[in-house]
């Protein structure tokens, strides 16, 4: 094809390949529900392929932030969407390799005019809307769920407001949810257990062919039919450290600074952890 379309697809899926890899474990998935995903995430076993389109969809939910902002404004609200010294608000914990980045923070609402919020914004088919709609946040993505708890007890904030739109028909579903203690504890304990294990916890099943399995980004990686990404991360002698912003040490040669180009190269002293090459 020599069209428009199929150029611009080209450019996003350039852009979206040029990107780099995050750096740490990040809240928007740390309410996966498989560790193991998580872990090989972090420690950059694999990196999933995607398509052009797959990359403009992506972005998708990125634009739709500046478009719900100057909704909430316009009715009335106050939002802030960067701090005060013009960066996203975010946080940075477990030595700064669990992080997050929130949309922005919401006062001035219908219920709620004096406290601030998270506001986390997010887009959807029909389908996913409907799900979304008849279930709400919890039940329906999970993952969101954990997300905006974690946000808000590193804010210190006790709600944030769900701002969902349908990407069919533009309608609009947003939920109030408020801050729970009881279930942030256990999700920070597994990001701490993501960063620290030297090895990744076990497949959800042995069995390459069960359909929770076989859709996952880590699938080859996860039941030994492709062999990992060569660099520190999935090294033996590479340690994620807790007392500093997001470093890593080596044991082969203590003397040298991991930077991120260097993490993902790797070095002639590569020894793959051996379970990643286990069957």
């Amino acid at each position: 094809m020599h069209s428009v379309a199929s150029q611009v697809y080209g450019w996003w899926q350039q852009r979206g390949e040029a990107e780099e890899r995050r750096q740490y474990l990040g809240t928007s998935y740390i309410g996966h529900p498989r560790a193991r995903y998580l872990w090989l995430s972090f420690r950059w076993a694999a990196r999933p392929k995607f398509d052009g389109r797959m990359y403009r969809l992506f972005n998708r939910g990125h634009r739709e932030e500046s478009t719900v902002i100057e909704e909430l404004r316009g009715i009335g609200c106050e939002v802030s969407d960067t701090q005060p010294n013009g960066k996203q608000w975010g946080f940075s914990d477990l030595g700064g390799h669990f992080r997050g980045h929130m949309d922005g923070a919401v006062t001035k609402t219908p219920y709620a005019e004096k406290t601030w919020a998270v506001l986390e914004v997010k887009t959807f088919n029909a389908k996913t809307f409907k799900e979304l709609q008849a279930k709400g946040v919890k039940v329906a993505k999970p993952m969101h769920y954990a997300q905006m708890q974690i946000y808000m007890e590193q804010m210190q904030l006790e709600r944030a407001m769900y701002y969902a739109v349908c990407k069919d028909d533009d309608q609009i579903h947003t939920e109030w949810l408020h801050f729970n203690p009881d279930e942030v504890q256990p999700l920070m304990n597994r990001a701490k257990r993501v960063i620290t294990s030297v090895e990744p916890p076990l497949r959800l099943s042995n069995d390459a062919s069960w359909f929770e399995c076989k859709w996952c980004d880590m699938h080859s990686i996860c039941h030994g039919t492709a062999a990992p990404i060569a660099g520190c991360r999935t090294c033996a002698h590479a340690t994620a450290e807790l007392d500093g912003d997001g470093r890593w040490s080596c044991a082969d040669n203590q003397t040298a600074v991991l930077t991120h180009n260097g993490q993902r190269q790797g070095c002639g002293s590569h020894r793959y952890i051996p379970i990643l090459l286990a069957n």
